[in-house]
């Protein structure tokens, strides 16, 4: 195979691979969150709806964790690490 044939199925392979790699990361992010949600009501903590929002932004890949981080200590004013 050489040419249009083979450059376009080398692109589907690279395509379908990052797609599975997105997949794989958002699923150990929303397991991740799904496990510190569970342990912060097991202690009777409370989950606001604005860090939800965020941590669904987190577990789809739109921010990382450092950015998240970033954002629960600005909205409750702690410093910054």
């Amino acid at each position: 195979m050489t040419g249009g044939m083979w450059d376009n199925w080398i692109m589907s392979v690279k395509e379908s691979d990052v797609e599975m790699v997105r997949a794989a990361k958002a699923a150990r992010n929303t397991r991740n969150l799904a496990l510190a949600l569970h342990s912060a009501e097991m202690e009777g903590g409370h989950v606001s709806d604005v860090f939800l929002h965020e941590a669904r932004d987190y577990a789809n890949g739109l921010i990382d964790a450092a950015t998240l981080g970033r954002r629960v200590r600005a909205r409750y004013g702690l410093d910054e690490r």
